[in-house]
């Protein structure tokens, strides 16, 4: 079994990543994909590469070049290229490290199906929240990309527009509309029945 070589001399800085990273990734992925560093504790090059790579390709954000994402990630362009493209990299993952096993997964895919089956859809934040309460922890906000590809057979992801489309159709006086709006319908509701909301799903309060 081979493992990742990550000729890293530098300790990874959260906040190197984030002031490095923020002229050129969209400013609501990189604050998530922060988040999840910060409640993963993850500081290993080759995982943060893959974070990113994995938002990219939900379209959220144009490929950032390499030699930026290598000094946010503390690491070389050469190991960002092999990451990147899978070239050259085995990546086992050893079943002590993953999340769920194998029963743990299928659990989690019959109470997705339940829930579809009741409401015609889940969102990905309800997934990663299922997953997490089974194992009591947090769980990185792209997790439910992999467990949506592994059973791909039983439930597949809805395509919607990227988000920057949406958003430069979006004019200020709409903002300020739908704004006083919510605070009038706001009036009089108890805080814990307050839905945050935005374009990737919602969470209680």
């Amino acid at each position: 079994m081979e493992k990742d070589i990550e000729p890293s001399k530098n300790k990874f800085d959260i906040d190197n990543f984030e002031n490095t990273l923020q002229p050129v990734l969209d400013p609501i992925e990189l604050w998530l994909i922060a988040g999840t560093l910060r409640d993963t504790g993850i500081t290993s090059p080759t995982q943060i590469i893959r974070l990113v790579r994995e938002s990219y390709e939900q379209g959220y954000f144009q490929k950032p070049p390499q030699t930026i994402l290598a000094q946010a990630s503390s690491c070389s362009t050469p190991l960002v290229s092999k990451v990147w493209n899978d070239t050259g990299y085995k990546n086992v993952e050893k079943k002590e490290t993953a999340l769920l096993s194998p029963d743990e997964e299928r659990k989690l895919l019959t109470k997705v199906l339940s829930i579809t089956d009741n409401t015609g859809f889940i969102t990905a934040q309800e997934i990663r929240d299922l997953a997490g309460k089974m194992k009591n922890t947090t769980v990185g906000h792209s997790w439910h990309i992999g467990f949506v590809n592994r059973n791909a057979e039983f439930i597949q992801p809805v395509q919607t527009d990227k988000r920057e489309e949406k958003r430069m159709q979006l004019k200020e006086e709409y903002i300020w509309s739908y704004y006083y709006l919510l605070l009038d319908i706001l009036k009089g509701i108890l805080v814990e029945l307050i839905i945050n909301a935005d374009e990737m799903g919602y969470s209680q309060y």
